[in-house]
């Protein structure tokens, strides 16, 4: 599909309509490596996952999956991750839905002791 383009649009238009109405949609999104908040350490791994839908709360980690009743966490689903990276840091990402937004924060639970708590991924080959 072609937009109708008029001689008189500015160059700057035309080139917009042209990448809108011409590139193809990628198929793929970039990827990033998720880094530590707090030392900025790329070795970063994935302990576990929850999910509060309304006082619904499922768990996985290494374990397994855990369905268990609590309190709500607010108007809209809370999804919480546990990450621990190898420089010592272990924290919760917490991503809230409310009101069409989205809110992201981090709580630092572990700072700089590896063997504090005890690390597992959420799934190892």
């Amino acid at each position: 599909m072609n937009p109708v383009r008029r001689s008189s649009e500015p160059e700057h238009i035309r080139e917009i309509l042209k990448r809108v109405f011409s590139e193809k949609p990628q198929e793929k999104m970039m990827e990033t490596t998720i880094k530590c908040p707090y030392c900025d350490f790329d070795c970063v791994h994935l302990q576990a996952v929850e999910v509060n839908r309304g006082g619904e709360i499922t768990s996985i980690d290494y374990q397994g999956t855990k369905i268990r009743a609590g309190d709500a966490s607010g108007r809209g689903a809370r999804v919480e991750l546990i990450l621990w990276c190898e420089g010592g840091h272990k924290w919760r990402q917490s991503l809230q839905f409310s009101k069409g937004n989205l809110f992201q924060e981090n709580e630092l639970l572990v700072n700089g002791c590896p063997n504090c708590n005890l690390n597992h991924d959420l799934w190892r080959d």
